[in-house]
């Protein structure tokens, strides 16, 4: 089993337990109800550009003063489970690592999966999978959520323009969103 690998496992481990998130239904699915995209379907795509490590080459890749770092959890992201990344230039063969690990539970600082390593041919391919972008129905309304970003675009499908977005918004669930939907075409 490959770090990643370990990684999906335990992100669906931790939402089966009684103190789960709110937006986890018992069997571990986002609720309807909430609004993020599936960091799974991310760490499922990233299969595809894992490289096999050791602790010592994730050490020197972390302690790389050129790396850049950051998380999602420190721009609202809506993603299920938050990811600290850092991507580092290979200097040897080209292109980009990215060193990551999830978050699984509790206090943002900790609750982390294990590191794995992915390898991009440039900086922001990652940024750029398809499951980066998702989409999510919420009655009579499209929401196309971003799982780097806080905010998500709406459109309405029964709108005479249904291909012009309502426009952008923030909330985390479909009671708030319905509610500034309302206020907004008021």
């Amino acid at each position: 089993m490959t770090r990643l690998e370990k990684a999906i496992l335990q992100v669906k481990e931790s939402r089966l337990h009684e103190n789960r998130p709110w937006i986890y239904d018992e069997n571990g699915e986002i609720k309807e109800e909430a609004i993020c995209g599936e960091a799974l379907c991310l760490l499922e795509e990233m299969k595809d550009y894992e490289v096999s490590v050791d602790d010592d080459f994730v050490g020197e890749l972390l302690s790389d003063i050129n790396g850049v770092g950051d998380n999602t959890y420190n721009y609202n992201a809506k993603i299920s489970n938050d990811l600290d990344y850092t991507v580092v230039k290979d200097k040897e063969n080209g292109g980009y690592y990215f060193v990551c690990m999830v978050h699984l539970h509790g206090d943002i600082r900790a609750g982390y999966t294990d590191y794995f390593v992915c390898h991009f041919d440039y900086e922001g391919e990652w940024m750029e999978l398809e499951s980066v972008n998702q989409i999510k129905q919420i009655d009579k309304y499209i929401l196309e959520i971003n799982l780097f970003s806080e905010e998500y675009e709406v459109y309405d499908t029964e709108a005479d323009e249904a291909d012009e977005p309502i426009g952008y918004f923030y909330e985390y669930d479909k009671e708030g969103l319905l509610e500034r939907i309302k206020e907004k075409k008021s």
